[in-house]
């Protein structure tokens, strides 16, 4: 009788077991899928953007388009009113405007796999970032620079070089908000300075 009872209550946390694994791998299937989906939503939205610069992502006006070719991704760029801004897509955080002159500072969640800037940390060497803005005009920036900074630290905001020299800034925050990973850009242009003319 108890080994009865023993080999019920085995059976009972085999299958208990088994369904809390079905249901983990369930979970995980469903996330990635809609990552995916709005992956593939969002690439849409910029595509329509590139034919058609008065698209909309919702009732937000797009600013421009963000492709990074490593990180096979494309991504409608918008103002960053707010923190919740960088769960819907890429956010312009401070500069004159896209492809223009000086420093243009984005910013983009990390804290979903596969969705906006989660994997940036493969970034190196001499990868390339492309804006297109709402001229149609694409730029491309070479990344120069990849650091952790303080949450308030200048060295997001400020500029690598002086002159007419386009720059461009990715951060995104640590999962805890403690830090900011950067990446520093400059257009790819026969012109630009070299690094010895950083101020």
């Amino acid at each position: 009788m108890e080994k009865t009872r023993k080999s019920k209550t085995l059976n009972i946390l085999i299958i208990a077991s088994a369904l809390l694994l079905v249901v983990s791998i369930g979970v995980t299937v469903w996330h990635y899928m809609s990552i995916a989906e709005l992956n593939r939503e969002l690439s849409g939205i910029a595509a329509k953007f590139k034919d058609n610069p008065e698209t909309k992502i919702g009732e937000r006006e797009i600013l421009g388009v963000i492709t990074i070719d490593r990180l096979n991704l494309e991504y409608p760029i918008i103002t960053f009113d707010n923190d919740e801004d960088i769960n819907i897509t890429v956010c312009l955080y401070n500069g004159s405007g896209l492809n223009q002159y000086g420093n243009n500072t984005l910013t983009g969640s990390r804290a979903k796999s596969g969705l906006f800037f989660a994997n940036i940390g493969k970034l190196e060497g001499d990868d390339t970032v492309k804006i297109t803005d709402t001229d149609g005009f694409t730029v491309t920036y070479r990344l120069l620079d990849s650091f952790i900074a303080n949450p308030d630290s200048r060295t997001i905001l400020g500029r690598s070089f002086n002159g007419n020299v386009r720059e461009l800034t990715i951060f995104t925050a640590s999962s805890d908000s403690t830090k900011r990973y950067v990446y520093k850009f400059v257009e790819i242009n026969d012109q630009n300075p070299n690094k010895e003319d950083a101020v």
